[in-house]
């Protein structure tokens, strides 16, 4: 799905989901488009996170996240999450993803909460997508 950033040079930004009928006939040069995961890697790449922008940014990736099949790459899919695991402090240790899972699910037995089981039922959901699409690749 794409997303557009109305105002993104300023401090009054608008996330605007954009349907598949709709078209950038609608954006201005203070507009960022973002049509794919792709885009949303390279925005977040040139941003810092004391950017307004930053927020919206995360908020795109968190919908990519839990809509994994519209994403269609595991390097777009890679990007995704070690930018989550980098926001959340997690040191993945330059680790394969499915050894991450594995230490953090340890530790679930360990420390026990909410977010620790969401973050990884995602890091769970996007190793299938990884290997689904390394099948189509």
């Amino acid at each position: 799905m794409p997303f557009l950033i109305r105002n993104y040079r300023s401090e009054q930004l608008e996330l605007v989901k954009l349907s598949a009928q709709q078209t950038q006939a609608d954006q201005t040069t203070n507009d960022l488009l973002i049509p794919s995961a792709h885009h949303l890697l390279l925005c977040y790449v040139d941003c810092e996170e004391d950017s307004p922008i930053y927020a919206q940014l995360c908020e795109i990736r968190d919908y990519w996240l839990t809509h994994l099949s519209e994403v269609g790459h595991s390097t777009e899919v890679y990007g995704l999450i070690y930018w989550l695991l980098r926001d959340l402090g997690i040191d993945h240790r330059g680790e394969p993803l499915e050894d991450t899972v594995e230490r953090l699910t340890e530790l679930e037995i360990e420390v026990s909460g909410p977010d620790n089981r969401d973050l990884i039922y995602c890091l769970q959901a996007a190793v299938e997508r990884i290997d689904e699409l390394s099948l189509n690749e």
